[in-house]
């Protein structure tokens, strides 16, 4: 049996950050259709074991999955405060479902050894806990709410979150002047060309001698 929560996206993601390289089984619907999504098989690298392929492709879709479950998720809340949105529900809900299925795919695949047992059966609980959901809420559409079900290419994009800003490095610390990343390429370059590494640690201060400076330089 599927472990508590396994239903939970969250829980799903957390799996997949620790996936190790216990393999799993899986025995997803042969008549699936899979959603469209960058097929890494035969695109191996010299000295990369191709089981990497696999694991990327497996995280891929299974985060996918839990995607498409959240805004299932969202679509429900906006169904019930202003009464439309049951329509895109099933359909993420149906995308969630093959998504789920697709990553089946992949861990059955013979050289997915490195997916985690409990990261297959999470998705398993998953994909359970998104096929009822989307029946149930088929049949009260159909029953009731009439709204059309729209296909996967036509569900509004799930846009992604920043969980992180690019900055450019101080160039205090890399002996460059300015911030331009162009000049601060350049420098390290240079410092190649002397025979030197250059290194983003080099004239790194304690943060208070840095906060000192920064007052005085203000």
């Amino acid at each position: 049996a599927a472990p508590a929560d396994a239903t939970d996206p969250k829980k799903l993601a957390e799996l997949l950050l620790g996936d190790d390289d216990a393999a799993g089984d899986a025995a997803p619907d042969a008549d699936a259709t899979d959603p469209p999504a960058p097929d890494s098989r035969g695109k191996g690298l010299e000295g990369i074991d191709d089981s990497w392929a696999h694991h990327v492709e497996f995280q891929a879709r299974c985060f996918e999955a839990a995607a498409a479950y959240w805004a299932a998720k969202g679509k429900a809340d906006d169904a019930e405060r202003t009464g439309e949105g049951y329509g895109a529900q099933v359909g993420y809900l149906d995308l969630c479902e093959r998504q789920c299925v697709a990553a089946l795919r992949v861990a059955a695949r013979p050289g997915a050894s490195r997916l985690s047992p409990d990261a297959v059966e999470t998705l398993q609980g998953l994909r359970e806990a998104a096929r009822g959901s989307r029946d149930a809420t088929a049949a009260d559409n159909a029953a009731i709410y009439r709204e059309t079900i729209p296909a996967w290419a036509e569900l509004p994009r799930i846009k992604g979150a920043a969980l992180a800003k690019a900055t450019v490095p101080d160039a205090r610390l890399v002996g460059a002047p300015g911030r331009d990343p162009a000049k601060i390429v350049a420098a390290a370059a240079r410092t190649l060309e002397k025979g030197d590494e250059p290194s983003l640690l080099r004239g790194l201060l304690p943060r208070g001698a840095r906060s000192a400076v920064e007052a005085h330089a203000g």
